[in-house]
C-alpha cells in the first residue's frame, strides 16, 4: 500500500484513496493530512501548535508524532519528513489545489477547455464538518475564489455567445452567495448579452426586492445603470 497514486479529498468529507480503495485514517491524521494539503511544507512545531492549540508544547509534539506513527504504520507513505520539515508527498493528489489551480486558470483566462471550468463547477464546501479556526479560514477563502472564478467565467461564455452555460454558471454564484450583487451582475450580463431585457429587468427587481428585505439597502448605481441603459 505505500506504493502508487494517492487521492486526497477535502471538499465534503476526508477520504484517502489508493486506487479505488477508500483507506480508514485516524482522526488525528486527518488533520495532519488536511494541514499540510491547506497549507503546504510546514515546520512541526507549527503543525503541532495549530492542530493542539490548547495542548502544552511538549503535549502537542507527542500529539503530532502518535498521529505521524499512526500513518506509518498503516503503510500509507503519503507525508515526507526531512528534520523538522513535513510536507505530503509527491505522490499524493489533492481536490482543493486541482480546484484553486483551476479556478486560477479560468480567472486568468488560460488553461486546458474544460477541465477547468469543470473543477469550478463541481467543488463542494471544504471539510463542512470541521470547525477549527484554520480550517473556517480556509473554506471561507475558497469560497471566495469560486465565486470570482464563477463570476468571470460566465462573463467570459456570454462575451462567446455560449449563453445557456454562462448562465448556469452565473446562476450557481447567486445560489451559492445569494445577497452577492457582483454574482446577480454576471447573471445580468448574461440576460442582456442574449439580448432579452426583460427577464433582466425581472432579476434586477427581484433582487432589489432581497436587498431591501434582508439588509434595508438598495443595489448600487452601477446595477440599476446596467439595467436602465438596456
Amino acid at each position: 500500500m505505500s506504493e502508487g497514486r494517492w487521492q486526497l479529498s477535502l471538499f465534503g468529507r476526508f477520504q484517502l484513496r489508493c486506487a479505488d480503495e477508500i483507506i480508514p485514517v485516524p482522526a488525528s491524521a486527518q488533520r495532519v493530512l488536511a494541514y499540510l494539503a491547506v497549507y503546504g511544507p510546514s515546520v512541526r512545531p507549527v503543525v503541532a501548535g495549530t492542530l493542539w492549540p490548547f495542548a502544552a508544547e511538549f503535549r502537542a509534539q507527542g500529539n503530532l508524532r502518535s498521529a505521524l506513527w499512526r500513518l506509518s504504520q498503516r503503510g500509507q507513505q503519503v507525508v515526507d519528513s526531512r528534520f523538522d520539515l513535513l510536507a505530503l508527498s509527491a505522490t499524493v493528489t489533492v481536490d482543493i489545489l486541482e480546484f484553486a489551480a483551476g479556478a486560477r486558470c479560468l480567472l486568468g483566462g488560460s488553461g486546458e477547455p474544460g477541465w477547468a471550468d469543470s473543477v469550478v463547477l463541481t467543488a463542494d464546501t471544504l471539510l463542512p464538518d470541521w470547525d477549527e479556526e484554520w480550517v473556517r479560514i480556509e473554506r471561507e477563502r475558497l469560497h471566495q475564489l469560486r465565486l470570482h472564478a464563477l463570476e468571470t467565467f460566465a462573463r467570459r461564455l456570454s462575451r462567446e455567445r455560449q449563453h445557456a452555460a454562462a448562465l448556469d454558471a452565473a446562476l450557481l454564484a447567486v445560489r451559492l452567495e445569494p445577497l452577492r450583487e457582483s454574482a446577480h451582475r454576471a447573471v445580468l450580463t448574461v440576460h442582456l448579452a442574449a439580448g432579452d431585457p426583460a427577464t433582466a429587468a425581472r432579476h434586477f427587481e427581484a433582487f432589489r426586492a432581497l436587498l431591501r428585505r434582508e439588509l434595508g439597502i438598495e443595489p448600487s448605481r452601477r446595477m440599476r445603470a446596467m439595467v436602465q441603459s438596456a
